[in-house]
């Protein structure tokens, strides 16, 4: 004879629980499944209307709101060696640069 024989090890889902009512476990499980897919509902709807209805919106802000990094290499500032002397020295240049393309 089996340990258990005549016992069960789980409640079946009908089975009321003690201190809850049989219905209000569904109901709140169905509460919640339709909050979550409410929720879903939302995000799907935000989602089409930020890449389909106002896709091409963003894309032109984008496109104005481009910018081109040029890096600017840092000034070392001055080298002496042991005795005194001047090694290396910063010399400032400037240069202008006119792309045709970015002219409108």
């Amino acid at each position: 004879m089996s340990y258990f024989e005549g016992r069960r090890r789980w409640r079946s889902r009908k089975e009321k629980r003690e201190g809850t009512p049989a219905g209000r476990s569904t109901s709140m499980t169905a509460i919640m499944r339709g909050l979550v897919i409410l929720m879903f509902g939302i995000l799907i709807i935000q989602l089409v209307n930020l890449q389909v209805i106002k896709g091409e919106q963003y894309r032109e802000q984008a496109e104005i709101n481009a910018l081109r990094e040029i890096p600017i290499p840092a000034n070392r500032g001055l080298i002496y060696d042991r005795n005194g002397t001047l090694l290396v020295q910063n010399t400032a240049r400037f240069s202008a640069t006119i792309i045709p393309g970015d002219l409108t």
